[in-house]
């Protein structure tokens, strides 16, 4: 098994070969998950990035030039609150986990709900 420092939504990875226990914002995951992550060539990381009260939650095979991008998009430094592996779908999970603080397209208003998860104080 592996801990890991990141949180994943229980119903984003709920499948027969994992194994995870929340240990205060760690999770912990069965080999074969594991090897199952590093195996995909869909694996990418979960980010949520933003400013001020705003937080883009999005989904990126290469984070490091995806955040390039966002920051020459933005007039504000943006924060990076959390990434952490996953698949796509998982992305598309907070999205509906947070439909409810939407503003535009993966734009989301951070309220007390999204900000406790981007911070990794809830899962």
């Amino acid at each position: 098994m592996y801990r890991m420092p990141f949180c994943v939504l229980k119903t984003a990875v709920d499948r027969n070969d994992v194994a995870y226990e929340d240990l205060g914002g760690t999770i912990v995951l069965t080999k074969d998950y594991m090897d199952d992550l590093l195996r995909h060539p869909d694996i990418g990381v979960v980010y949520a990035v933003g400013f001020l009260k705003y937080v883009k939650i999005g989904f990126s095979t290469n984070f490091a030039s995806r955040l390039e991008t966002l920051q020459g998009g933005c007039p504000l430094r943006l924060t990076v609150y959390r990434t952490f592996p996953a698949f796509q779908h998982d992305e598309r999970a907070f999205h509906k986990r947070f439909a409810h603080a939407r503003l535009s397209g993966e734009w989301f208003f951070m309220d007390r709900k999204v900000a406790a998860w981007a911070r990794g104080q809830a899962q």
